[in-house]
């Protein structure tokens, strides 16, 4: 064999690149019970969300199966269905008035009453839309190489905050942990739209 080894790697990622996990951005499309809610605070912070996000997780899937003991031989595992199991965790970098988690405990006080009935609200009125797209480098910049969508969004979780009296220049991240049914790959140049 003449060459490097490492050479196909070299000519693959000349070829096709790679991405980095620091080039992303998130889009978020509320649901209809936000929409009389904080507006004003809304909208300017749905104009700058993308840009406040430190960290993300891209949500994974997984074919769920059970063992098939009625054959002959080693057990074979056979698909029953598909799980969306885990959360999505988003950090986001704080506003000074921190009107990140103003805005989330809004969007999960749309949920329940909580003026002392604790009754839930209908599902589809509070549950939203969220998009998580990479970024690849291209000759002419940055541009979409791959996103998801994710269905039946809302914030299960708001994280808590660790406030010190510790001298420190770290800014205040608000964490949300949200809930999804499931996500859709969609295409880069037909799906999206500028609504968030």
């Amino acid at each position: 064999m003449s060459g490097s080894p490492i050479q196909p790697l070299l000519q693959s990622i000349q070829k096709k690149g790679i991405v980095l996990p620091n080039k992303y951005t998130v889009q978020c499309r509320w649901p209809r019970l936000m929409n009389g809610v904080g507006a004003g605070i809304m909208r300017d912070l749905t104009e700058d969300l993308l840009f406040r996000v430190s960290e993300v997780n891209l949500a994974g899937r997984t074919i769920t199966s059970f063992p098939e003991p009625n054959i002959y031989g080693p057990i074979r595992e056979v698909p029953e269905g598909v799980s969306y199991a885990e959360e999505i965790t988003i950090q986001f970098l704080e506003t000074k008035t921190m009107e990140c988690r103003e805005i989330f405990a809004a969007w999960q006080e749309t949920i329940f009453d909580n003026t002392g009935s604790w009754n839930l609200q209908y599902y589809n009125d509070y549950v939203g839309e969220l998009d998580i797209v990479v970024l690849g480098q291209h000759s002419y910049g940055w541009y979409p190489s791959y996103g998801i969508r994710c269905f039946e969004v809302y914030p299960k979780t708001l994280g808590p905050i660790q406030l010190s009296s510790a001298r420190t220049t770290d800014p205040i991240k608000t964490q949300v942990s949200f809930a999804f049914r499931y996500w859709k790959t969609f295409d880069m140049y037909e799906d999206q739209d500028d609504s968030m």
